[in-house]
């Protein structure tokens, strides 16, 4: 495929960043950015270590199904973000990144615990909006670190819009685009479009 068909990352990065309102991490942005995807994790997690145990993937889940929870359109679990997260820490995360996602990753279950005497997982939908909320306001306290809170939005948030679900229910789709323009007022196009 020439380049002139191929589509650049950084501008959709930047689109996603448009669109959100905010930037994304680091480690969210290089696994957006290397192009991972949810449907290939079953085949490149089948024989390599998962450095994410049962209890993290379930923590994980439970956060990304709160962050984007199913309603009249598929959530965050039917769009497999759980899985994108898993692939992003295993394949895209420097060894440094692995380990504070890993040490951060326990806060979930450190203010449930703290607050409800159970695990985040374990959570009513109610008491895990309850932790996220005091998470994000935690977070928002002091915007420029890092927080794991962030870094969970903005792994979902990139995981969800570029699956197939949150391709074609959130974004514009057109699976057989007209003829590449480069240089468009994103106006007349009528919002931004999937991947």
């Amino acid at each position: 495929m020439s380049n002139s068909n191929t589509i650049d990352r950084r501008e959709v990065l930047k689109t996603l960043t448009l669109i959100t309102g905010y930037t994304l991490t680091a480690g969210a942005a290089s696994a957006f950015l290397a192009g991972c995807k949810s449907e290939g994790v079953a085949a490149s997690t089948t024989g390599e270590a998962n450095i994410l145990s049962k209890e993290q993937m379930e923590t994980i889940a439970a956060v990304v199904e709160r962050i984007l929870p199913k309603t009249d359109t598929p959530g965050a679990l039917d769009a497999g973000v759980d899985q994108y997260v898993s692939l992003a820490v295993n394949k895209f995360y420097k060894e440094e990144d692995q380990k504070k996602f890993l040490d951060n990753l326990g806060k979930f279950d450190k203010y449930a615990s703290d607050k409800y005497k159970k695990t985040f997982a374990k959570l009513t939908d109610e008491n895990k909006d309850d932790v996220l909320k005091m998470m994000a306001e935690e977070w928002k306290k002091n915007e420029k670190d890092p927080h794991i809170f962030k870094e969970m939005r903005d792994l979902t948030v990139s995981g969800y819009c570029t699956s197939e679900q949150g391709a074609k229910q959130l974004l514009k789709y057109d699976p057989i685009p007209g003829p590449y323009k480069g240089c468009i007022d994103r106006a007349t196009v009528g919002g931004v479009w999937a991947l």
